[in-house]
């Protein structure tokens, strides 16, 4: 089956002290538009994850040192960043998925990679655990949208008016053409909604419609519902931040 996920927004980061191992992975990483950090051992790994974002954690149990399934456990008491603790940690090992199931569940793990892995099964990790960082903070920066209009608080207001109105509109539209499994109107909609979300530098929900975007040019409806319940979230969210309609309106 072909790989149709987008990897916007996805983050990935490897513990794997084998050259040859790493290498292939940032292969396959590259291969699909993924963002992949490789770490050569347990502590640099937690030092990195202190720093960044990430939306998977690839662990190779057999590192020297610190140890995968030790590195694991630290992650899940909070030492690679608070929050991560929940973060999906993939395994990988050459020992057999039988051999080590009890130790990895106990380790925290959330599922398996036998070594060495392949394309498939690396996308397939990638299908079914990794999700697109979301960002924190307000969702937008209303400074920086003044500073797009060169500080005409006239004009920021009614491109916001403009915004209240419509992206309602926008988003009923991209919800009925999901129900009708239209994908060509979601993309349209999702793409409408990216650029007027940029115009007021609201970039959560840019972002948003920007994956929503990509899953409908791939025909991923099922992504394309998930998607789109994020940037309802995100929309209700930076509507009522402007005073205006939400919550399904």
């Amino acid at each position: 089956m072909a790989f149709t996920k987008t990897c916007r927004g996805i983050r990935l980061i490897a513990a794997e002290d084998d050259g040859v191992s790493a290498f292939a992975l940032t292969m396959y990483a590259e291969r699909i538009g993924c963002d992949l950090v490789i770490a050569d051992d347990g502590h640099s790994l937690l030092a990195r994850m202190r720093e960044e974002s990430f939306s998977l954690v690839l662990m190779d149990i057999e590192m020297p040192g610190m140890g995968g399934i030790e590195t694991a456990a630290r992650i899940r008491a909070g030492e690679g960043g608070a929050a991560h603790r929940a973060v999906p940690i993939i395994a990988m090992t050459g020992h057999s998925k039988k051999e080590y199931s009890d130790r990895l569940r106990a380790g925290g793990m959330d599922g398996f990679l036998g070594k060495p892995v392949g394309f498939a099964e690396f996308t397939d990790v990638i299908d079914r655990y990794a999700k697109p960082i979301r960002a924190d903070g307000p969702p937008r920066s209303r400074t920086k949208a003044l500073d797009r209009v060169k500080g005409n608080e006239a004009h920021l207001r009614g491109l916001e008016r403009i915004y209240r109105e419509d992206a309602p509109r926008r988003m009923k539209e991209l919800e009925e053409a999901l129900r009708a499994a239209d994908c060509g109107t979601v993309r349209k909609a999702a793409h409408s909604l990216k650029g007027a979300s940029l115009v007021i530098e609201a970039r959560r929900c840019a972002d948003a419609a920007a994956l929503l975007e990509e899953a409908a040019a791939a025909g991923d409806l099922a992504r394309c519902g998930e998607l789109a319940r994020v940037l309802r979230g995100e929309l209700d969210s930076l509507l009522a931040e402007l005073g205006g309609p939400g919550e399904g309106v």
